[in-house]
Protein backbone atom coordinates (compact mmCIF):
# COMPACT_ATOMS: atom_id res chain seq x y z
CA UNK A 1 0.00 0.00 0.00
CA UNK A 2 2.89 2.38 0.65
CA UNK A 3 4.23 1.95 -2.90
CA UNK A 4 0.82 2.65 -4.43
CA UNK A 5 0.46 5.81 -2.35
CA UNK A 6 3.91 6.95 -3.43
CA UNK A 7 3.11 6.35 -7.13
CA UNK A 8 -0.19 8.25 -6.85
CA UNK A 9 1.54 11.13 -5.07
CA UNK A 10 4.27 11.32 -7.73
CA UNK A 11 1.74 11.28 -10.56
CA UNK A 12 -0.27 13.99 -8.83
CA UNK A 13 2.81 16.17 -8.38
CA UNK A 14 3.77 15.63 -12.01
CA UNK A 15 0.30 16.66 -13.20
CA UNK A 16 0.34 19.76 -11.00
CA UNK A 17 3.79 20.82 -12.23
CA UNK A 18 2.77 20.33 -15.87
CA UNK A 19 -0.46 22.27 -15.37
CA UNK A 20 1.44 25.11 -13.69
CA UNK A 21 4.00 25.27 -16.49
CA UNK A 22 1.30 25.19 -19.16
CA UNK A 23 -0.58 28.14 -17.62
CA UNK A 24 2.44 30.11 -16.44
CA UNK A 25 2.79 33.53 -18.06
CA UNK A 26 5.43 33.73 -20.73
CA UNK A 27 8.36 36.11 -20.45
CA UNK A 28 8.00 37.49 -23.96
CA UNK A 29 7.07 41.18 -24.04
CA UNK A 30 4.12 42.43 -26.04
CA UNK A 31 5.28 43.90 -29.32
CA UNK A 32 3.94 47.32 -30.22
CA UNK A 33 2.72 47.30 -33.81
CA UNK A 34 1.86 50.45 -35.71
CA UNK A 35 -0.56 49.92 -38.56
CA UNK A 36 -0.89 52.59 -41.22
CA UNK A 37 -4.65 52.07 -41.63
CA UNK A 38 -4.65 52.64 -45.34
CA UNK A 39 -7.95 52.48 -47.22
CA UNK A 40 -6.87 49.13 -48.69
CA UNK A 41 -6.25 47.67 -45.21
CA UNK A 42 -9.58 48.98 -43.93
CA UNK A 43 -11.39 47.55 -46.95
CA UNK A 44 -9.67 44.18 -46.42
CA UNK A 45 -10.67 44.18 -42.74
CA UNK A 46 -14.27 44.99 -43.63
CA UNK A 47 -14.28 42.20 -46.21
CA UNK A 48 -12.91 39.69 -43.69
CA UNK A 49 -15.40 40.74 -41.00
CA UNK A 50 -18.32 40.48 -43.41
CA UNK A 51 -17.34 37.12 -44.89
CA UNK A 52 -15.91 35.33 -41.87
CA UNK A 53 -17.43 36.84 -38.72
CA UNK A 54 -20.78 38.31 -39.70
CA UNK A 55 -22.23 35.03 -40.97
CA UNK A 56 -22.43 33.70 -37.40
CA UNK A 57 -22.30 36.78 -35.20
CA UNK A 58 -25.21 38.84 -36.51
CA UNK A 59 -28.95 38.53 -36.84
CA UNK A 60 -30.38 39.61 -40.22
CA UNK A 61 -26.94 40.94 -41.20
CA UNK A 62 -27.05 43.65 -38.53
CA UNK A 63 -23.82 45.39 -37.59
CA UNK A 64 -22.15 45.68 -35.06
CA UNK A 65 -21.43 42.02 -34.48
CA UNK A 66 -23.62 40.80 -31.65
CA UNK A 67 -23.20 37.01 -31.44
CA UNK A 68 -26.98 36.69 -31.44
CA UNK A 69 -27.03 33.71 -33.81
CA UNK A 70 -24.57 31.81 -31.64
CA UNK A 71 -26.59 32.40 -28.46
CA UNK A 72 -29.77 31.59 -30.35
CA UNK A 73 -28.25 28.31 -31.53
CA UNK A 74 -27.29 27.45 -27.96
CA UNK A 75 -30.84 27.99 -26.70
CA UNK A 76 -32.56 26.45 -29.74
CA UNK A 77 -34.64 29.57 -30.41
CA UNK A 78 -34.80 29.30 -34.20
Amino acid sequence: MGLLTLIIALVTVLILVCAFKAHMPRGNPVVEVDVAGTPDQIARGAHLANTVCATCHTVNDEIPLSAARISCRMTQCR
